[in-house]
């Protein structure tokens, strides 16, 4: 059964830090909905925020998340494949 999750950024720039919804996973899976999409929701997030190139896609994932019925879990905690340089597989 497919699923529908948002992935949320987190910013704690500005007046009032926020969670912004910047993409929903569908998938049996959210690992593998996130791993599918992830590139596309990294660039997203580079857009919206205007965040340089010189900062290392890790540090947009320090602050993704995606929103489950029982709560935020933090994208460095749902289980996936790593290269050494901390990029997603």
């Amino acid at each position: 059964m497919r699923k529908c999750y948002e992935v949320v950024f987190y910013s704690g720039d500005g007046l009032f830090p926020a969670y912004y919804v910047i993409d929903a996973l569908e998938s049996e899976a959210m690992k593998n909905g996130l791993k599918d999409k992830l590139a596309t929701i990294t660039q997203r997030v580079r857009e919206m925020f205007n965040i340089c190139s010189d900062i290392p896609n890790w540090k947009i994932y320090e602050a993704l998340y995606v929103l489950r019925e029982d709560g935020l879990i933090s994208i460095k905690n749902i289980p996936r494949n790593r290269r050494r340089n901390g990029e997603i597989n």
